[in-house]
């Protein structure tokens, strides 16, 4: 007596469907037994959604497999192959912060790095203090050791503006942002009874210095470079300009 096998309902539906050979129809259901289930627990989407996910690449192989005269399972694989790197971009850029977001969290961290920075002297050999980049900003030529003493940034005012960015993602760039700073430094006791705009901090710092601070309203600029993986690995201060002068007081305190 002959055993008639019955043929699997799923595969014969997909090769009627999308025209293939039952063998053919058959090896696709076998090799995606289970993938609704594992494709839904994975992205968070119901059963349905899955299958209905699977059936659109089945579709998409069908039309590319007729387009590129490649088999079935070979359009199929290639479908999917560009639908997880798809998937996996959506993801990054899900999870991944903007670089406004990286960036209002780093700068601050970045200026409270800075305070205690001497600011730079420009000149030639024993004249020359290096130093932070403060040359656009007016700064009183009778105060000395010039250093940055406080930054209070104002973070709505930032602006990231994108250079490059390089095949593995990297972007590079710079940032600016307006912030106050005050700066300190030691004045000669006898300059502190002219006009000048720095507060006298500490006038008796020593027997000839009195101990002064100033502030400016500046732009700061700096060097960003932040790769693919959603942090920034470099943020440097380039420099600051200058938008407009504060006057200080300039009273006593001992």
């Amino acid at each position: 007596m002959d055993t008639v096998m019955s043929k699997n309902p799923k595969a014969s539906r997909l090769a009627a469907t999308y025209r293939l050979r039952y063998a053919e129809a058959l090896a696709v259901i076998r090799e995606d037994s289970g993938l609704a289930h594992a494709m839904a627990t994975k992205r968070g989407i119901s059963l349905a959604e899955a299958e209905r996910q699977i059936h659109k690449q089945y579709a998409e192989a069908r039309e590319r497999a007729d387009r590129d005269e490649v088999s079935f399972r070979t359009a199929l694989a290639e479908v999917r192959s560009e639908l997880e790197i798809s998937h996996e971009v959506d993801e990054l850029t899900n999870t991944t912060p903007s670089m406004e977001e990286l960036l209002r969290e780093m700068l601050p961290q970045t200026c409270d790095g800075l305070v205690g920075e001497q600011i730079e002297v420009p000149g030639e050999d024993n004249y020359h203090v290096p130093g932070l980049d403060f040359a656009e900003v007016e700064l009183p030529r009778n105060v000395d050791e010039i250093s940055l003493s406080a930054v209070d940034l104002d973070l709505d005012t930032l602006v990231w503006t994108p250079a490059e960015r390089y095949e593995d993602g990297t972007q590079v760039g710079t940032a600016e942002v307006n912030a106050h700073v005050t700066l300190d430094g030691f004045m000669a006791k006898y300059d502190t009874y002219g006009d000048h705009d720095v507060e006298i901090w500490t006038f008796d710092w020593n027997d000839h210095m009195s101990y002064v601070g100033f502030g400016r309203d500046v732009v700061l600029e700096f060097q960003v470079t932040a790769p693919v993986t959603g942090a920034i690995d470099n943020l440097a201060l380039v420099g600051a300009r200058e938008t407009r002068r504060l006057l200080g007081p300039h009273h006593l305190s001992t």
